[in-house]
């Protein structure tokens, strides 16, 4: 061990070296075509290179195929062009759906749950009444106190 932390020796999990790729992608992107580091440049570039955007990294391959510059102006345009990016993306909208889903889960779940509890009550009801019954106490039978009445 020479102090370095694992992934400099080339070590460490896939997650950790696709960790490393996504940054060496996003920094070459951001140096190669002299783009200052912003939260915004960051998060279009994460986008396109993490597979998240794919229409943006699709935008940004045919520009450079085109053999065009990559400048802020440009980069700032195809963003404002498309704010409803992260909303309408497919993944974006997987991601959405599976939230409504597992929330509909959990109601359901929690329904269900209610609903079992009730019916748990209800049957320990009925089998107290069962006891009762073997027990000599019939509901159907006419009380005693009648019994000379008649």
């Amino acid at each position: 061990m020479d102090g370095k932390p694992a992934f400099a020796n080339g070590a460490g999990n896939v997650f950790q070296q696709a960790r490393r790729h996504l940054l060496d992608e996003i920094a070459a992107f951001l140096l190669t075509y002299e783009l200052d580091v912003t939260p915004n440049n960051l998060l279009t570039a994460h986008g396109a290179f993490s597979g998240s955007n794919p229409a943006l990294a699709r935008k940004i391959a045919q520009h450079v195929t085109a053999g065009l510059a990559v400048t802020q102006e440009w980069l700032d345009e195809i963003t404002a062009a498309d704010e409803t990016i992260d909303k309408h993306d497919g993944i974006q909208h997987l991601m959405a759906r599976l939230e409504t889903t597992l929330e509909s889960f959990s109601k359901n779940a929690n329904d269900t749950r209610s609903a079992t509890a009730d019916y748990t009550d209800e049957l320990e009801q009925h089998v107290a009444e069962l006891d009762q019954f073997r027990n000599g106490a019939n509901p159907f039978q006419p009380s005693r106190f009648g019994e000379g009445d008649a």
